[in-house]
């Protein structure tokens, strides 16, 4: 299996080049300029993974993403990335607050203990493994 290549000149299938150069993306249908400060959104999996690759990265296991989301270093599985508390308002972008992801780092309450941003809201994240249940899960 070869190694895909992410090239600038080939954008991902809902972003663009407008006029003089700038990066836009079509976003429910509208075009709009890529916003430097959100998290990636609307590449498919085969861009995500590619992009990784293109950088010399990879994309982690659900495993992996799992363990950054929820788990503390000394082995204890967390409810949410920060613990145990309940969300807030001050820990994440959910229930559509903002109506589009909120910028990078704007959730400081809600890192988790491996200093992962944002593991909660926002934006579905791309991993290289499926998502299936844990084991003995009913």
């Amino acid at each position: 299996m070869g190694v895909a290549l992410f090239r600038i000149d080939s954008p991902p299938e809902f972003w663009t080049r407008e006029g003089g150069g700038s990066r836009a993306r079509r976003r429910y249908g509208q075009i709009e300029e890529l916003p430097d400060l959100e998290p990636v959104q609307h590449v498919c999996h085969h861009e995500a993974d590619a992009y990784a690759r293109w950088r010399g990265k990879r994309l982690p296991t659900e495993i992996e993403w799992e363990k950054a989301a929820s788990w503390h270093p000394s082995g204890r599985k967390l409810r949410f990335p920060w613990g145990d508390a309940e969300p807030t308002s001050a820990h994440a972008n959910l229930g559509q607050r903002h109506w589009r992801p909120a910028p990078v780092g704007a959730y400081p309450a809600g890192v988790s203990p491996w200093g992962c941003h944002q593991m909660v809201g926002d934006v579905w994240e791309w991993t290289s493994s499926d998502f299936l249940p844990y084991p003995g899960f009913t």
